[in-house]
């Protein structure tokens, strides 16, 4: 051992002064690699793991079902799910999701056919998908929190052939919406009640209206059903992210893909079947519903969780799961360090937390108050394929890229200008940040590798905007992130802001547009615009809608019923500015200065125009007038959204 580790150092010696001369022989590449290369060096053994074994999978043509199934076969009495009290075994939950795949079989449902899942926070959402995917059926993972036209359009545009919908949401989100969905018959929506009925105002339980389906599959007594050829590309799900057109985009989701997300994080994780995953986030978000369900199906980890996050409760459901690693957002970090203190948050057994979003200033005191080991912040996209991850646990940083050989890392920052577009050279192609310059993540699409592909989305139209050509040199293709991020001397990696017409709040992304849609016939067709604006003690951005508002004339009740009515909680605008026809904040042709409005926020609304901001008042429900004191109470954390 002595006589290999002596080797090995004098090949180190012997390699250093050629890498030196070959990447340049400055002071600027000596440093780089004194203080970059060890790092650079475990990512790459990370990818170089990642691509053997996607390549083996490939190869061997295996789905997520498969492996799955393999799991299942390993740890049979294992706990998959804790959630609420109760556990699923993974013998029980491969059990339900044949009943599922078999009862849909027998409706006629065959491969590449799609039911969209209308279902709240539970291991039932994972039964279902995993069923479908055995038939070959594409799951859509509707969010929950979606209400009218965005519902409406993330089930018509996966061209569901059925629905399956939790009874909890029938009377608020499905039943206003049943009527824009006449291409599914009644026979093909179903109810799944979890043994809960909810009555309507005839006093008629709403599930007797529709077939109850986790009670009739239960009754099934045949559940065999004929298995389609697997296919290793294959789409097994569609995952909604925001749209440039103000409606979500569902995103292709492929066996490739979902696999090599798996091995990817177990990869970085090393996670083994003793690893009991806690998971604040809904499973319809890819966060917990990709990183974390991968390596329970894959891996034979254990995930728990509860149907909504309870920061009050969330030391004790960690205690109490035994979990050894949780999934985080920014937000939920800060509303668990808002909470008391108590004996419980330390009580744990966490051997690292997995997520996006902790902010630089909270990261050292979150670690050292809860006594977490390790923290690993990533940066990422449900389809997109330029991601990273911080594996130095680099203060703020959510990832890193090389300096020394940064045409072998799967991310790049390119210049754009103030309207997001790509800033190109002489040569038409696009410039490369240096430290210290803000500017887009790409990734470039290579189209046979697991990793670096880009599958796009349903519409093909959003598929090739999210694509730039020639962009590191002529021919090429690369995936747009949308996503500003600044890089340092080392080429570790901070979030700045989102490009386009969208902004992050409570870990989802707002499309603006949706939001303007929703409010522009409320407003009386006047000019409206919806931006993201920073608030202290909050991460991301709120929503302010600037409205035009000249003849003083604005239903102010009306546009609050709309709002409350169309949109989820995350998109609501907190904050209504109502401006006349002030030349400061309109151009030469009348519309609102976007920029100019921006630029101001919430926290730089001069003094004498706080009477004409409305706040969203989170217990009421209703926008209440603005003044000093509230501005303050909002400052100060003790108005909170």
């Amino acid at each position: 051992m002595t006589c290999c580790v002596y080797w090995i150092f004098l090949s180190i010696l012997f390699l250093l002064p050629l890498l030196f001369l070959l990447l340049g022989g400055s002071k600027e590449t000596l440093w780089l690699i004194w203080h970059t290369l060890p790092r650079d060096l475990k990512l790459g053994r990370v990818l170089v793991g990642i691509k053997l074994r996607t390549e083996k999978m490939k190869k061997e043509n295996v789905s997520i079902v498969s492996l799955f199934e393999k799991t299942v076969e390993k740890y049979p009495k294992r706990a998959m799910f804790k959630f609420q009290g109760h556990q699923w075994t993974f013998e029980e939950v491969n059990k339900e999701a044949n009943e599922v795949a078999a009862y849909f079989q027998k409706l006629g449902l065959k491969k590449g056919d799609c039911v969209a899942l209308l279902l709240e926070n539970s291991p039932d959402l994972v039964i279902y998908w995993v069923g479908l995917a055995k038939i070959g059926v594409i799951s859509a993972l509707v969010n929950f929190n979606q209400r009218q036209a965005p519902l409406v359009h993330s089930i018509t545009i996966s061209s569901a052939k059925a629905v399956v919908c939790s009874s909890s949401l029938l009377e608020d989100a499905f039943e206003p919406v049943r009527g824009e969905l006449g291409s599914i018959g009644d026979e093909m929506i179903f109810v799944h009640t979890g043994g809960k009925r909810r009555k309507n105002d005839e006093n008629e339980t709403l599930e007797y209206k529709y077939r109850q389906i986790d009670q009739e599959t239960k009754k099934l007594q045949d559940t065999t059903f004929i298995r389609p050829k697997k296919n290793y590309d294959d789409t097994v799900l569609y995952i909604f992210t925001s749209g440039t057109t103000g409606l979500p985009k569902a995103a292709n989701l492929k066996n490739s893909r979902i696999i090599s997300i798996g091995i990817s994080f177990n990869e970085v994780l090393k996670t083994t079947c003793e690893d009991i995953i806690w998971s604040p986030l809904p499973l319809y978000h890819s966060n917990a519903g990709l990183l974390g369900v991968t390596q329970v199906l894959t891996r034979g980890c254990c995930m728990a969780f509860r149907s909504k996050f309870s920061a009050s409760s969330f030391w004790k459901d960690i205690k109490e799961s035994e979990a050894t690693m949780f999934i985080y957002l920014g937000e939920i970090c800060r509303y668990i360090y808002a909470q008391p203190i108590t004996s419980e948050e330390t009580q744990h057994k966490l051997r690292l937390i997995l997520g996006a979003g902790l902010k630089k200033e909270l990261w050292k005191s979150f670690l050292q108050r809860f006594q977490i080991p390790k923290v690993l912040e990533l940066y990422g996209s449900t389809e997109g394929n330029a991601n990273t991850i911080n594996l130095s646990q680099r203060e703020g940083a959510c990832g890193f890229t090389s300096r020394l050989f940064p045409s072998v890392f799967p991310i790049t920052l390119v210049k754009v200008d103030p309207q997001g577009s790509l800033i190109r050279d002489a040569q038409g192609v696009c410039v490369k940040c240096k430290p210290g310059e803000p500017g887009q993540v790409v990734g470039k699409i290579i189209a046979n590798d697991a990793i670096s592909k880009f599958d796009g989305y349903v519409a093909k139209d959003e598929t090739q905007k999210k694509i730039a050509r020639d962009v590191f040199r002529k021919g090429d293709l690369a995936f747009l992130s949308g996503d500003t991020l600044v890089m340092d001397r080392e080429g570790f990696l901070f979030f700045k802001d989102r490009t386009g017409d969208t902004f992050r709040w409570k870990g989802e992304n707002v499309s603006t547009t949706e939001v303007e849609a929703v409010m522009f016939p409320a407003v009386g067709h006047k000019d409206v615009i919806v931006f993201g604006v920073e608030l202290p003690h909050c991460d991301g951005r709120a929503g302010m809608a600037a409205i035009l508002d000249d003849q003083k004339d604005l239903d102010l009740s009306l546009l609050t019923v709309v709002i409350n009515r169309n949109l989820a909680s995350y998109a609501r605008p907190l904050f209504l500015r109502l401006l006349d026809q002030s030349e400061h904040y309109l151009t030469g042709t009348y519309k609102l200065k976007k920029t100019e409005l921006v630029k101001e926020g919430f926290l730089d609304v001069p003094a004498e125009h706080l009477e004409s901001v409305y706040y969203y008042d989170m217990k009421t429900k209703q926008y209440l007038q603005m003044d000093e004191q509230v501005k303050q109470k909002i400052v100060d954390g003790e108005i909170k959204f």
